[in-house]
């Protein structure tokens, strides 16, 4: 379903979306929430109307649901009802730091959607083909990755680790650098192992563990393989509003060029 408010800086999402729904293949469901005071009929055929534009310039067929209330539970129940696996949205501002900003529909979205959130960012020249899924090998991020790979079937997924040493500024040595790294990597191949990622129709899987800056090294790697999708796992367990989705989510999906696939894990 991909989540619509008909401004400019929509197109990259439609697009993707629409494009997402010729190749998986999938029904598509765009739904737009009207905003108080456009009640009326002429705002909902406007809306329609507007959409069913871009529908013809993409050669694509969809359902189009117009709600109205909050922007924020309105999508999520609309995604639930009609049985989405996807909620696609956008940006408000693209290539800056501060995309996501603390309060906005997107993020509430993200922290509150039991349905895994694309955050597109970049236009659809091509379809994604490999995923890079950050993990501090919490059960949000085995979630996320594990419904990464359901989602996108087939794909090879790159599942990578940043670590530090902890009170490295005292106790900083290259062998204990070298033992921190022993430790993660132990630590990534059980993770990879309990995430039973086996058998038939199963992702090629690789991983990779770098010393530094979880954002840094994601985005290394990014770089190194040319991927267009990055996968994170989310959580809102704070009090704190800064850290309503999670601070390295956050981080994250700030920092990283490349479309976010943010999955939030169902509360047990």
């Amino acid at each position: 379903m991909f989540s619509t408010d008909l401004t400019a800086r929509c197109d990259r999402p439609m697009d993707r979306a629409c494009r997402l729904a010729k190749t998986l293949p999938a029904k598509l469901v765009i739904c737009h929430v009207l905003e108080h005071g456009q009640y009326g009929k002429e705002a909902v055929a406007a809306a329609t109307a507007d959409i069913e534009m871009h529908l013809a310039s993409c050669e694509m067929d969809a359902e189009i649901i117009i709600q109205r209330g909050d922007i924020v539970a309105k999508i999520i129940e609309t995604a639930e009802s009609v049985g989405a696996d996807l909620i696609v949205a956008g940006v408000a501002r693209v290539g800056k730091l501060g995309d996501l900003v603390i309060g906005t529909p997107l993020e509430r979205i993200i922290h509150h959607s039991p349905i895994p959130v694309l955050i597109v960012k970049n236009r659809a020249f091509t379809d994604y083909d490999l995923l890079v899924a950050a993990t501090d090998f919490s059960a949000p991020s085995a979630y996320a990755i594990k419904q990464a790979t359901q989602i996108f079937a087939g794909l090879p997924i790159h599942i990578v680790n940043a670590f530090h040493v902890p009170f490295e500024g005292f106790l900083h040595s290259d062998k204990l650098t070298e033992e921190f790294r022993t430790e993660q990597y132990l630590q990534m191949v059980k993770f990879v192992e309990q995430l039973r990622l086996t058998g038939s129709g199963a992702p090629k899987v690789s991983h990779i563990i770098e010393y530094g800056s979880t954002s840094t090294v994601v985005l290394d790697e990014i770089k190194d393989l040319n991927s267009n999708l990055t996968v994170i796992g989310t959580h809102g367990t704070g009090g704190f509003r800064a850290n309503m989705i999670g601070s390295m989510a956050r981080s994250l999906i700030d920092y990283i060029p490349t479309d976010i696939l943010a999955v939030r894990q169902k509360p047990k």
